[in-house]
């Protein structure tokens, strides 16, 4: 019914994610079970990897699965104008199933297909009568009325299939019914369940609006009436069992549950009392113990592994300090998640802000950047920069704009709009302000390497800044970030006497200046300044770094960087430590691997 409703006219725009929840249902998993439904899943799984968020009923055809199974599929994918034409393609759905399973011999399965098939004739019967008063909104309330009335047979086989009259003696069957259900009936073994106060019998609540004291008054049943006939037909159905089973749940989800049913203590003095042969057994299950508290997770360093480490870069310097075990299993065991998602990725938001940048800031290549030439560029380029890395990005055709992906959508938008605009007003500023700068870009997404010798094992110290630009003199290194930044991510004090103590903000403006002044060890260390962009808070500008408070960096950059990456490295190369898990969890929020700590 969900799944209906969602769908749109257009068969050319069909939703591939919640055509992925549908698909695996258990009924379509077990009725083209095999590789019909495998062919389906694999090209489910092509698309998502695509980043395809939509598909039409024509693409069914490459899917490689059956003309069945795409007939099927088809039904499903029809959008219904009215209510005879969603009863007319149930009762299509279900003729398709039945045929499929009907091979199979799977009677326990062409039971409840038949009985839903009996359920729509019912409705459809209703509504040829009602029609008028029919919508479709009303056709799931039907379905659930006409369903809870129905019944449904269990057997597996039916009696003639038995072989001979010893197997129809030793035949097992099973009835599951309600406590009326019962009356009149005899059983050898009973299992009752959900034998709780309040539930056997009945609590005290009437759901009527005539009042305990009116219901006596008129002589009306009330809830002790009530109760009365289920002690009745309690007790009646355990006069000639043989074994009886009462189960009922000690866990007290609500105040008063919890407790056994008054019947119980009854059965233990009267039943036994009266009855020689019988035997009360009190049997408890106890659900196994779950420790709450977080296994200790720690790798040893071994000479193996840190023979695998030879690479740094901000990113994974800062994931060591948040978290050593992180640090293991994404860069050292190299466990990645690829499991395709719904909604659009943080990692996928940044992808496409900074390549759909790197793309309108190449076509400037070394010139002064004049806020004419700016205008210019952007209004002929951007669109067509903006379209290729989409198609980079595997979104040929678009952002998606359903669900939570459209805010994402609206955001991406949002934010190269308002960086176009703070750039303008910066150039602007620099033109014809007080300023009175050249702005030129002299690098996009530019990879630093350097090899770093640390007690002779060679270390290789790698960045990746999305911009490097000038402004008359002074070298700036860019980062662009999506998130939200502080002017307290890019401040380094004297307190702050190992990467540990710092942002990991700070950190990577440290390493990508260290890694530039290493390629070009004739530039001046004061007139390379590393920031950041925070796209989220264009109104600050650029965030950069500040080590003014910290004498080190004032003193000699290089060789300070270069001692505070060597005790970094003394850490991580220790073999009497081991990479263990971080202390603080607020760390495991956005981790991948929360799955292996269990920490949340």
């Amino acid at each position: 019914f969900k799944y209906k409703k969602s769908l749109s006219s257009n068969s050319e725009k069909i939703y591939l994610w919640n055509f992925i929840k549908l698909c695996n249902s258990d009924f379509i998993k077990h009725v083209f079970k095999g590789k019909d439904y495998n062919s389906l899943v694999n090209w489910l799984g092509r698309l998502t990897k695509n980043s395809q968020y939509y598909f039409s009923k024509d693409d069914l055809n490459d899917a490689g699965i059956s003309a069945e199974l795409i007939d099927f599929l088809g039904i499903i994918l029809t959008k219904c104008e009215n209510v005879n034409d969603f009863i007319e393609s149930i009762n299509n759905l279900l003729a398709i199933s039945f045929k499929k399973i009907d091979s199979t011999n799977n009677n326990f399965v062409k039971n409840q297909i038949s009985a839903a098939s009996s359920i729509t004739n019912r409705i459809k019967l209703l509504v040829s009568k009602y029609g008028n008063y029919i919508q479709m909104i009303d056709l799931q309330v039907l379905f659930t009325q006409v369903a809870n009335q129905s019944t449904l047979k269990l057997n597996e086989k039916e009696d003639n299939q038995l072989e001979d009259e010893k197997a129809k003696e030793n035949a097992f069957g099973l009835q599951i019914m309600g406590l009326l259900e019962t009356r009149n009936l005899d059983f050898d073994v009973v299992h009752f369940l959900s034998v709780n106060e309040g539930i056997l019998p009945l609590s005290k609540n009437n759901n009527s609006l005539i009042p305990y004291d009116l219901r006596r008054a008129f002589n009306l049943p009330t809830y002790k009436h009530q109760q009365a006939v289920y002690a009745y037909h309690f007790f009646r159905l355990l006069q000639n069992a043989k074994t009886i089973n009462l189960y009922y749940n000690s866990l007290a989800e609500k105040s008063g549950q919890g407790e056994p049913s008054r019947f119980i203590s009854q059965i233990e003095y009267e039943y036994a009392k009266n009855n020689e042969n019988a035997r009360l057994n009190h049997i408890q299950y106890k659900s196994p113990k779950i420790n709450n508290n977080n296994s200790i997770i720690e790798i040893e360093k071994t000479p193996e592994i840190l023979d695998k480490i030879k690479t740094f870069s901000p990113t994974s310097i800062s994931e060591f300090i948040n978290c050593p075990l992180q640090y293991y299993f994404k860069h050292v065991e190299r466990i990645n998640d690829d499991i395709p998602d719904e909604e659009i990725q943080v990692n996928q938001i940044g992808s496409i802000i900074h390549r759909t940048l790197e793309n309108l800031y190449k076509i400037f290549g070394d010139d002064i950047i004049t806020s004419e030439k700016f205008d210019s560029v952007c209004h002929e380029n951007f669109d067509k920069c903006f379209k290729e890395t989409l198609e980079h990005n595997k979104f040929k055709s678009g952002l998606p704009d359903t669900g939570f992906n459209c805010l994402s959508k609206t955001m991406i938008n949002s934010m190269l709009a308002n960086f176009i605009r703070k750039e303008k007003e910066y150039i602007l500023d620099g033109e014809n302000g007080p300023k009175k700068y050249n702005m030129s870009v002299i690098g996009l997404e530019k990879k630093f390497e350097y090899d770093f010798d640390f007690n002779g094992k060679t270390i290789t110290l790698t960045g990746n800044a999305d911009r490097i630009d000038k402004i008359n003199d002074k070298i700036r290194i860019i980062d662009y970030k999506t998130g939200g930044v502080e002017k307290s991510n890019v401040n380094v004090n004297e307190k702050q006497t190992e990467l540990s103590m710092m942002d990991k903000k700070s950190v990577q403006l440290l390493i990508y200046k260290y890694l530039y002044l290493k390629e070009n060890p004739k530039q001046n260390p004061n007139n390379v300044e590393p920031g950041i962009f925070g796209l989220k808070n264009l109104s600050n500008g650029v965030f950069e770094l500040n080590a003014s408070k910290n004498p080190d960096f004032e003193n000699d950059f290089v060789k300070s960087c270069e001692d505070y990456l060597t005790r970094f490295f003394e850490i991580v190369f220790d073999s009497n430590t081991k990479f263990t898990q971080t202390d603080d969890v607020n760390n495991c929020k956005y981790c991948n691997f929360t799955a292996i700590c269990k920490r949340k």
